[in-house]
């Protein structure tokens, strides 16, 4: 039987959205975050199965608002219709095209772009359809290193639905270790890679950064993706690097456009160079490589 699903929604300015999002994350299965077109503030939103623990999430973003250096956000916490919401969002997840990626729902029927590098998944319970601004930055990315780099070791942080793990594998056949901290995650990134032909390429692991011994024992990577949040990218930033062969690459995403250069300056301090940045949106991608 599904759980009904709750929506939880504030209102933040814009340089508070990093810290909110934070806090709000743990208490949701997906999330999103999106500008007021003319304000300098910007929505949260997240949907949680069940009700959400509201103690916790008021505590939580009380701590996160004081350390923001903003007034606690108004919290909205609605009860949605009774629908099963992963399948309408399945059926509403359209074909994209990202570069030479083609990414199409299980039940998509249609023609495939010639030459395209297809990847099957749906819309579901974890992050990366395709759809977001982030992950296509991501892709962009990767078609851009396959100019110049062959990577023999990837290791793909925060891997969610396995997008970019798939994307690797069929671009290179090289050897992937895909990790991320929610043990959903790690079940659909491991039935997406099936699912694609290249779960013999990916080890999956649940783990919170890099600190599972198995990704130490899969390394050193010849090419790091990390699509996740400007704050646990900078926490990360020593074990990320220690884990680049000289030479080798780091693709950072999950980021504001304001948050850019100070994530930039914590890479540079570990000893990388800037490569390239793009930016889609609000949401910038960043190459940077450890010199021999």
């Amino acid at each position: 039987m599904l759980q009904p699903f709750w929506k939880i929604q504030l209102r933040v300015p814009r340089h508070a959205v990093e810290k909110l999002v934070t806090a709000v994350d743990p208490f949701g299965v997906t999330l999103s975050c999106f500008e007021i077109e003319g304000q300098d503030t910007w929505v949260i939103e997240a949907y949680c199965e069940g009700p959400p623990d509201k103690a916790a999430l008021e505590a939580s973003v009380a701590v996160a608002s004081v350390s923001a250096g903003i007034t606690e956000p108004k919290i909205l916490c609605d009860l949605l219709p009774d629908h099963d919401w992963v399948a309408e969002n399945r059926r509403s997840f359209k074909p994209i095209q990202v570069g030479r990626y083609f990414i199409h729902p299980t039940h998509y029927e249609g023609t495939v772009p010639a030459n395209a590098k297809v990847i099957c998944l749906d819309a579901a319970t974890a992050f990366g359809s395709g759809a977001h601004e982030t992950t296509q930055g991501c892709l962009h990315m990767l078609a851009r290193l396959q100019r110049w780099s062959r990577p023999h070791r990837v290791l793909d942080l925060g891997c969610g639905s396995g997008i970019l793990s798939i994307a690797a594998a069929k671009t290179w056949n090289c050897r992937i270790v895909a990790v991320d901290i929610d043990p959903e995650a790690v079940r659909v990134c491991r039935e997406n890679l099936k699912l694609n032909g290249v779960g013999a390429y990916v080890s999956v692991l649940e783990s919170d950064g890099v600190s599972a011994g198995k990704i130490g024992r899969g390394g050193p990577f010849d090419l790091i993706l990390a699509n996740i949040l400007a704050s646990p990218l900078n926490k990360l930033a020593p074990g990320l690097t220690s884990q680049i062969t000289r030479p080798g690459y780091i693709v950072l995403s999950g980021l504001l456009a304001h948050q850019r250069l100070p994530v930039v300056a914590t890479y540079v301090r570990q000893g990388l160079l800037p490569v390239t940045f793009s930016r889609i949106g609000d949401w910038p991608t960043l190459l940077l490589r450890k010199p021999n």
